[in-house]
């Protein structure tokens, strides 16, 4: 239960991070490292969250991959 609310509460950071970041993605390729940075630094220790948040980051870097290059 713990984990699944953390989950959620992770996910909502990473979209709200989305929303913000989604616009230098295109510009400014050091925005992905501080991302990094910044997913690495958040990681948790219980290991399904942070598997999650992994998955989650790939997701979303793959997303904006995808719209930048459209």
């Amino acid at each position: 239960l713990i984990r699944e609310r953390e989950a959620k509460r992770l996910k909502r950071r990473l979209e709200k991070m989305d929303m913000m970041l989604r616009a230098q993605f295109g510009q400014d390729p050091s925005a992905m490292a501080a991302l990094a940075a910044e997913m690495n630094f958040f990681q948790l220790p219980v290991s399904g969250v942070e598997l999650d948040s992994q998955l989650l980051g790939k997701m979303a870097f793959e997303e904006q991959n995808n719209s930048s290059l459209h």
